[in-house]
């Protein structure tokens, strides 16, 4: 019969592994969305509705994250998964164990706090682009893809070394670098649920809570995770051989394994039932009436922004639509999003494009769901093929543009 260590990890693990494997680039698309209503306020042109169709896991994770902690990071981040996969290789099969000085480690925690800074001021609002050539994490979500596509060399070469420092150090990128964890570490400053441990009913000399801790917290020194570096993994309160360790709200304890699955499902079925009543809003509404959140934004230095803070990663058929220039009818045209075989149809309507669906395609749904949404409609409402795209999904998004160009072409007069 398993124990509760067992019990608690066996389920973790579980959960890990279906979120790795269905949603491998949630962590991207999420952070994506923190650019999108970043860049909405700052250039004046939020729009509630429109916010709300496109960030939707975000709007979620706030508040949970706010309410239970950074359950995300503990159970659903991908790139959190794999660092604990390695790690755990490391320590098994290769028997490489290497403790960082604690002195170190509290600085070093730090990094992730300057890193989300310099994306916030230097990406985001001046405009810097070189950051996509070293970012790990579109390499890694183009990678988990099927099938993969090879993104560019030199964040292949950082997300390597990230990988090696996972070898090596327990949740290394989590730890030192991520933005997102960040973000979502000042988030949880105020939770109300936190772990609870009697440091006076511990066993002399045990400290198995701060050996178990992945985040390389001194546990065994405190009767209450106030730490914003707690990721609400449960390691520890499933390795306490007293049970000495709960989780609580308030002093009163609670079963972890249900708060777990409130975090999750909350988070899987808000959104599923928030983008329902969005799609059934937005098929009611008459397209003119539509905000458009993704207009390009001029950067200082008069280029413009598209999708990940950065320049479009594929090249744009940019057409503008002039009434009297296409004919009336329907027409199909096919370009290469993510993956080969984007198809869509483009009606044209006094010699205006009325509506544009998606055919046919061979992307990834997860990724492909908010571009198939967002990009028709805004193509529809500039009457041009140069909107922004999705943050997360920027080759689909690139892809249905190009898709509607070729079918322009068939339509010219």
């Amino acid at each position: 019969m398993l124990n509760k260590k067992d019990t608690t990890a066996y389920i973790r693990l579980v959960i890990q592994i279906l979120f790795l494997i269905l949603l491998p680039g949630l962590f991207t698309m999420i952070f994506g969305e923190m650019r999108t209503i970043y860049t909405a306020i700052i250039s004046g042109k939020f729009n509630f509705e429109t916010i709300v169709q496109s960030t939707l896991p975000l709007l979620i994770l706030i508040p949970l994250t706010i309410i239970l902690g950074r359950f995300f990071c503990g159970f659903m981040c991908a790139f959190g998964t794999i660092n604990d996969l390695l790690y755990e290789l490391s320590s098994r099969v290769f028997k490489i164990k290497f403790k960082i000085n604690k002195s170190v480690d509290k600085y070093l925690k730090l990094v992730k706090y300057f890193v989300l800074l310099f994306l916030v001021i230097g990406v985001w609002t001046l405009g810097y682009s070189g950051f996509n050539n070293l970012n790990p994490w579109d390499a890694f979500a183009q990678l988990t893809q099927l099938p993969p596509s090879i993104p560019n060399i030199m964040a292949i070469v950082v997300l390597v070394l990230i990988l090696i420092g996972g070898l090596f150090i327990e949740r290394f990128f989590c730890r030192y670098f991520c933005p997102l964890g960040a973000f979502l570490s000042l988030l949880q400053a105020f939770r109300i649920v936190k772990i609870d441990k009697n440091k006076k009913s511990c066993l002399n000399g045990c400290s198995a809570c701060s050996k178990s801790c992945s985040m390389g917290i001194d546990l065994d020194k405190v009767n209450r995770v106030d730490s914003l570096e707690c990721i609400q993994c449960m390691n520890c309160v499933g390795v306490c051989p007293k049970e000495n360790a709960k989780l609580a709200v308030l002093g009163k304890v609670l079963n972890e394994l249900i708060i777990i699955l409130i975090f999750i499902l909350a988070f899987v079925g808000f959104k599923g039932l928030a983008q329902k009543l969005v799609e059934f809003k937005i098929s009611n509404e008459d397209q003119e009436k539509k905000s458009n959140i993704f207009e390009q934004q001029p950067r200082p230095d008069g280029k413009r922004k598209h999708g990940h803070g950065g320049e479009m990663q594929q090249q744009v058929q940019n057409v503008d639509v002039t009434q009297g220039q296409y004919k009336d009818g329907k027409y199909t045209g096919q370009a290469i999003g993510f993956k080969p075989g984007l198809t869509v149809e483009v009606t044209i309507s006094g010699g205006k494009i009325s509506k544009i669906e998606i055919l046919d395609h061979n992307e990834t749904p997860s990724y492909a769901q908010i571009p198939f949404e967002i990009i028709p409609d805004e193509i529809i409402k500039s009457q041009s093929t140069k909107v922004d795209a999705v943050s997360g999904a920027t080759r689909t998004s690139v892809g249905i543009m190009n898709a509607v160009a070729e079918a322009l072409k068939q339509a010219q007069k």
